[in-house]
Formats: C-alpha cells, structure tokens, sequence
C-alpha cells in the first residue's frame, strides 16, 4: 500500500506537535541566594527563596536566624511566580523576598530553610552573611547641602589581596530627586582591585535634620595589590536629578532635570604585606577563609579513559583571583588544564567552581588529595586545605599486554586477526545503497511543511497591520485634543496633579506645533504659563505635598485664560 504525500505530511505534523506540547513534570528544589553577602550594620539586604517545581504547601513570614532580622512578622513575603516551556519541558518558579538586617557586626549564618511541595520536603543550605561595621573619614551628613557623595569602607587595615566591603551613598534633597544614576568612578584606584557595583539600584527615602533626602547605595569590595599607606578616591557618580523648571523662556522651560556629577571624599588604607612565616609551598595568592569540595567520576574506569574532576570552593574572599587547586602527583596521569565553570546567573558570590579533566595511565588505588592553601586574614595564619582521597576502580588496559588481549577476542569468537591498535582497522572497500523513495527528497513533503508556516505569517501580519493601524489612530487622536476638551476636563472634580497634567501635557503638544513661542503675550498671561510650569513641575516631579488636593476655580480660570490667549494667537490645527 502506497501512501499518500498529504497523509505522511499530516501525520509527522501531528506527531511532532504531540510530542513538543506534552508537558513534563520538573524537578522539584529549593534555593536560597542572598543578594549581599557583606553588608553595613542597620542597613535592608534581601534574601531570594526560590522554589522550582510546584508551590510550597507553607510559606513562612519570618526565618529565624540568630543575629539577624530575616523577614517581617506583620506581614508575608514578597512573591513572584514564573513558568517557561524549553524543549518540552514546562519549568515553575516560585520566588519569595525576605529582607534581612543585622544589628551588631560579625558573621552570621541563616539556617536551611525546610519545605514541603507537592508532598515532598526540601531545604536549601546554609548561608553565611558577614555584618560589617562602616567607618572611615567621610563628611557628616549636612541637610543644608542640596546632594552629596559618602564613601564608607568596613575597616581601614588589612593585608595584601583582602578583600574590604565599601559603600558609597548618594543623598539628593527631595522625594523621588534621583533620576538614572550612573556607576561610580575612583580615582587613584591604580593600586586596587575593585569588584564590580551592582547593575540595579534602589531608590530609598531617608530624612535628615527632618528634611526629605533620596538615597542610592552603591556597595561592592575592594582588595589592594600592594602592601603601604594607600589612598582610595575621591569618588564620583554622574546623575540626573529631578528638579522644576525655573523659567519658561527660552529653552530651559522644557528641562525637568538637571545633570550633575558628585564628588565624596576620599579614605586612606594601611595595606600590610602577608607573612613569610609559615608559608606553604603550594600558596598562590589566595587570602579569605574557605571550604574544598571535590568529586570525581566515573569512580570506575579503564586505564587510557578520561576522568572528570569537579572542584568547588566556597568562603569569603577574593575569589576572582584564587588559583585552582592542583594535582600534587602527576606520574602515571596525563592532566589537561584546569577550566572555571561560570555560574549561570552569578545567583552565588560566595562559590567557585573548576572541571578538569585527568587520564590514569595506569592502575592507581584512588584520585590523590587536592590541595587549597590560602591566608586567613581573621586568624592572620596561613591554612592548608586537603580534599579526601577519593577511592578509583581502574581496569588495565587490555592492549597494554597481547596475552590478555588475544584471550579476550578468544571469548568473543574472534579469530586470525592481530591486535594491533584499539580498534580494528575494515580494509576493504565500503557497499553504498542508494535510498530509494526517501520522504525528505520530494518536493511535495517541502510543500506541505510551507503551507502552516503561511498561514501563521498571514495571521501575524495581519494582526501586527491592525494593531499599527490602531497605534496610528491613536496617536492622531491624541494629537487632536483642543482647548475645548480641556475645559470640559476641567470642569470636574480634579487634584491639582491631575490638572496640572493634563494642562502641562496640552502645553507640551502647543509647543511641538509651534516651536517659536510667540512674542505678542501679555505680561499677566507670561507671569500666569510660568506659575504653571514652575507649579506643575514641582507637584508631578518634586513630590509637593498639597499634589492630592483638589485645584481652587480662581487657579484653574488663571490657567485657562493664559491658554485661551495660546490659542487664540496660533491654533493647534
């Protein structure tokens, strides 16, 4: 029975799109990821729960861990759900924001965090989150500077390579003043290492002397590369800070902010140099405190197979600058070069992890310790970390003794031929078939794959025409708003935001349509547009207080005589 080219066609397509929309269950776990692991006495960092595979059937509010403040009794966290479908595979997160705030400075560790999804109890693992005390000699905060730039490090000595948590703040008078601020600049940081800042900031309120500031932390860490009394800064931040417009004419009626670049002051380190005393051979550099964990498999293997070696470090320090540990016995392996595995996300500052691979060149009883020495700045000791001998089945190689390889192709049946090499080598000459009537050759199964494909684009263009077609209309509709229309908006009951807006954003079309303002205004309808622009920009821009009260008669006919006498000199057509 010959099968038609339609019904191949339609049945491959059915079964691939069985196939690609069957969902699969994912695995269930659950994460912990702190998004500082130093951070200032009194000041909010966030803990992100993440659970992957279903819904806890308990989420709590608060997390109890000694030291610490680890979310907010009164109230839950906050929560975020997400799924995505990759390769067939349906993928559910839930994440959870827990702020945490620590008191008094140390190190403190959060706890695993048990849950029970979908009938099954997890836990992450433990965290560690250092509480460092800032210092240093900044300027005290003065409320009668309209911004200013701190720079705060947690302490002032330290060794060569240690890395030192630092905090720059950026204070600008006024709620919601700060506008797309820009990363922070060193200078004389020739001698330093500075990690990255974050990429997001978060716009905090705080008062000073009772006045209204907005503040922008910019935390990160810092190591020498040198030991000596060493100078870091002053620093700079370039920002756009929100502010009303002064005057009207002539082109800096239009400016809502204004672009600034703030300088802090600048601090002095006293770098000591590590010690020679104690020194182990295998040092390289590294200083911090860590942990060693190492994996090996497959743990049973030939002579002459790879082996996959797994190491990860985990601890404070600088990690970006730690050597991989190394095989301290290298006869009988042939070793290739350590490679870092990146972390997906850098959801984890605190680890580092290295793959290498190793060849046994013979039998050997176990994977031989690794070794991680490293300074511990805190104890001011060096410190020698092994890894456990790892236990290895290695099976010779058969080709390394002919005996044994000849009495192995006996018990296969294999007869008259020499074992020469790994593999046996054909010598005659390959018989090619040729495929006949094969699917994929024919020009009518290409077809047939077209077709749907056509028939979405159609769908999509004409749906992306429609929508441009809407957008268009939209925006002319927009675009052709009249002074009458906003009379008769202001006739109801409006705040005096409201009003402004919708004034402030009927100006801004009239000064579009007419780029020269003309000259021909009368001084009470002039001094009336500036009161407006000044009055509109400070309620919708400054965070002026009386914003939500509703708007007097006497201010509205103010304002709509001033833009009556617009209109009646140059239309918006």
């Amino acid at each position: 029975m010959r099968l038609s080219p339609c019904f191949v066609a339609a049945w491959l397509a059915c079964w691939l799109v069985s196939g690609q929309i069957a969902p699969a269950q994912n695995e269930i776990s659950v994460e912990a990821v702190l998004e500082e692991t130093q951070v200032a006495v009194g000041i909010t960092s966030y803990l992100q729960l993440i659970v992957q595979g279903g819904q806890p059937e308990e989420i709590p509010n608060v997390i109890a861990a000694p030291g610490l403040s680890v979310g907010d009794p009164s109230r839950p966290p906050v929560s975020n759900y997400a799924h995505s479908t990759v390769n067939g595979v349906l993928t559910v997160q839930n994440k959870y924001l827990y702020p945490v705030i620590g008191q008094a400075p140390g190190t403190f560790t959060i706890p695993a965090i048990k849950l029970r999804v979908r009938g099954k109890e997890v836990a992450t693992s433990p965290l560690s989150i250092e509480i460092v005390k800032l210092s240093g000699n900044r300027p005290q905060f003065n409320s009668s500077q309209p911004y200013f730039l701190t720079f705060q490090a947690s302490k002032t000595e330290a060794y060569v390579n240690e890395l030192i948590p630092i905090e720059l703040g950026l204070y600008v008078r006024g709620n919601n003043s700060i506008a797309r601020p820009g990363r922070p600049k060193f200078e004389n940081s020739g001698k330093f290492v500075i990690k990255p800042f974050p990429t997001t900031y978060r716009l905090n309120p705080e008062q000073i002397d009772g006045i209204p500031f907005s503040n922008v932390r910019f935390p990160t860490q810092v190591a020498a590369l040198a030991p000596g009394t060493l100078s870091l800064g002053p620093a700079s931040v370039e920002t756009d800070i929100a502010k009303p417009g002064s005057s009207l004419f002539p082109k800096a009626m239009m400016r809502l902010s204004e672009s600034r670049t703030i300088s802090s002051n600048e601090l002095t380190f006293t770098i000591k140099p590590l010690p020679e005393a104690g020194r182990p051979p295998s040092f390289s550099g590294a200083v911090g405190s860590f942990e060693l964990e190492v994996k090996a498999h497959p743990a049973e293997l030939r002579a002459g197979d790879p082996l996959s070696i797994d190491v990860r470090v985990r601890g404070n320090g600088n990690l970006d600058s730690l050597q991989p540990p190394q095989l301290p016995e290298t006869e009988g392996w042939r070793v290739y070069p350590v490679a870092k595995v990146e972390n997906p996300g850098g959801s984890d500052s605190q680890t580092v992890s290295y793959a290498q691979v190793v060849i046994p060149l013979r039998k050997h009883p176990s994977l031989p310790p690794l070794e991680l020495a490293f300074f511990d700045p805190a104890a001011e000791r060096y410190v020698t970390l092994r890894s456990p001998a790892i236990p290895l089945n290695i099976i010779p190689d058969p080709t390394a003794d002919p005996a044994s390889g000849h009495a192995i192709l006996n018990q296969i049946g294999f007869q008259g031929e020499q074992l020469d090499d790994i593999l046996f080598i054909h010598t005659n000459s390959p018989s090619w078939r040729p495929l006949n009537g094969s699917l994929v050759t024919r020009p009518s199964f290409w077809l047939w794959q077209l077709l749907p494909f056509s028939v979405l684009a159609g769908l999509v263009g004409g749906w992306s025409l429609q929508r441009w077609r809407n957008w268009q209309a939209e925006r002319r509709r927009r675009f052709e708003m009249t002074l009458e229309k906003v009379r008769a908006r202001s006739s109801q009951h409006l705040s005096r935001a409201q009003f402004y807006a919708m004034v402030l954003e009927y100006f801004e079309r009239w000064r579009v349509k007419h780029t020269q303002l003309p000259a021909k205004l009368t001084p009470r309808s002039t001094t009336a547009l500036e009161d407006m622009w000044r009055a509109g920009n400070s309620i919708l821009y400054a965070g002026a207080s009386d914003s939500s009260e509703p708007v007097s008669n006497e201010e509205k006919q103010e304002v709509l005589s001033a833009l009556a006498e617009l209109e009646s000199l140059a239309p918006i057509a």
